[in-house]
C-alpha cells in the first residue's frame, strides 16, 4: 500500500497531518482551511480539535457557526465516525478522470456500497493489478486484496477492493461508448487507452519462424469502444485494424461465448513506439514489455531483428512475469486458509 493511503491508525495521510498540525489554530480562524477540513475530508470536530492544539470540540463547533460552515446532524455524524476505510474526494483531474474511465469500462465492477461509499472491484492472477489499483485509488481510499478460491478455474485469487467516497459517483454507470468529451481532447484520449489496454491490452512480442512481430491488440465484446476508439486512431494518422477475433457461439473454458469478440491491433513498428512513449500505462508487466519493445526496435526495422536475437529477453521477462503470477497465487492461498482457521 502507499505511504500516504489512509489506515485506520492514521485516518489522513501522514504528510497532510502534518502539514495541519503545524497551522494550529489557523486551521480553525481560517474559513477555507476549517472547511477543508470539516465538509471535504470530513473530519470530526474531535479529529480537528486535535490537529487544531485545542482542547474541546465545542471550540470547532464555535467556528463552524461564526464561519456559517453547515454542521452535520448527528446521524451523518455518526456514520462518517464509524467508517471502517478513511476515504477522500477526487481531484477533478480529466485526465486522471479518463484513465479511470477507461479502466472501468475494461475491467472493473463498481456500485454503491452505501449513500457515503462507492465500491471498486477487480479480479485478478497478477500482483501487477493489485500495485495498479493502489496506484490509481490508494491516494483516495483503502485499497484492500481479498483472496478466495475460484471454482471456475480452480485456484486462488484475488479480488482487490477501493472505498471511495461519493466524488467517484461517475464510476458507476458503465458507457458502452467512449464519452464525447474524451473524444475531444487527444491527452484525454490517451489517458482513457491506456486505462482501456491495462484492463483488455496485450502487448505482443513473438516471431513468425526467423523475423519477430510485435503488435499492440484489444480483444473485447465492446464493439462500440473498439470502433470509437479506432476513429480517434486514425485521426492521429496511426492505422489501426479492427475484426472479429472470434464468432459468437465460440468454445471457450466459461462456456459458449454470448456474443462476437472483437480485436483492434496495431502492427507498424513506428505506431507502437509512439503509442509506447505516449501511453500512460500503469500495468507493470505491460509496460515492461513495452520497454523491451522500444530498447529492441527503436532503431531497427521489424526484418532486421531476428527472433533468436531477442528470445533470451523474451524469455526473461515471461518467466518473471510467471513467477509473480505463482507467487501471488501462493500468497492468496497461505492468506485464504489462515483466514479459515
Amino acid at each position: 500500500m502507499s505511504e500516504l493511503s489512509p489506515t485506520k491508525k492514521h485516518p489522513i495521510p501522514k504528510e497532510l497531518e502534518s502539514t495541519i498540525k503545524r497551522r494550529g489554530k489557523e486551521n480553525l480562524h481560517n474559513p477555507q482551511y476549517l472547511n477543508h477540513l470539516y465538509t471535504v475530508l470530513k473530519l470530526s470536530t474531535k479529529k480537528v480539535a486535535r490537529l487544531a492544539g485545542v482542547h474541546s470540540d465545542n471550540t470547532v463547533n464555535y467556528w463552524l457557526r461564526k464561519h456559517k460552515i453547515p454542521i452535520r446532524d448527528k446521524f451523518t455524524a455518526t456514520v462518517l465516525a464509524n467508517l471502517r476505510y478513511p476515504r477522500y474526494p477526487f481531484t477533478g483531474d480529466d485526465q486522471e478522470k479518463s484513465y479511470m474511465i477507461g479502466l472501468r469500462a475494461g475491467d472493473l465492477d463498481v456500485q454503491r456500497n452505501s449513500c457515503f461509499t462507492i465500491k471498486v472491484k477487480v479480479g485478478t492472477t497478477h500482483a501487477a493489478m493489485q500495485t495498479l489499483m493502489e496506484s490509481v485509488f490508494g491516494k483516495y481510499g483503502t485499497v484492500v486484496p481479498r483472496p478466495y478460491f475460484d471454482k471456475r478455474s480452480q485456484r486462488f485469487v484475488y479480488d482487490i477492493l477501493a472505498w471511495l467516497d461519493n466524488s467517484f459517483s461517475f464510476l458507476i454507470e458503465n458507457p458502452k461508448r467512449i464519452p464525447r468529451w474524451v473524444l475531444q481532447d487527444a491527452e484525454c484520449f490517451l489517458s482513457y487507452l491506456a486505462g482501456y489496454f491495462d484492463a483488455e491490452g496485450t502487448v505482443v512480442l513473438t516471431h513468425n519462424k526467423d523475423p519477430a512481430r510485435i503488435e499492440l491488440r484489444i480483444a473485447t465484446y465492446d464493439k462500440d469502444i473498439l470502433q470509437d476508439a479506432a476513429e480517434a486512431l486514425k485521426r492521429m494518422g496511426l492505422h489501426p485494424r479492427m475484426r472479429v477475433q472470434s464468432q459468437k457461439g465460440t468454445s471457450t473454458s466459461y462456456g459458449p461465448q454470448k456474443a462476437a469478440c472483437w480485436s483492434l491491433a496495431i502492427y507498424r513498428r513506428t505506431e507502437i513506439l509512439h503509442l509506447a512513449q505516449n501511453l500512460p500505462l500503469r500495468h507493470s508487466e505491460k509496460t515492461r514489455k513495452l520497454t523491451l519493445i522500444v530498447k529492441t526496435f527503436r532503431n531497427k526495422r521489424l526484418c532486421e531483428v531476428q527472433w533468436k536475437d531477442i528470445a533470451p529477453d523474451v524469455k526473461h521477462l515471461r518467466h518473471q512475469i510467471n513467477d509473480e503470477v505463482k507467487t501471488f497465487a501462493a500468497q492468496a492461498k497461505q492468506l485464504r486458509l489462515r483466514r479459515q482457521e
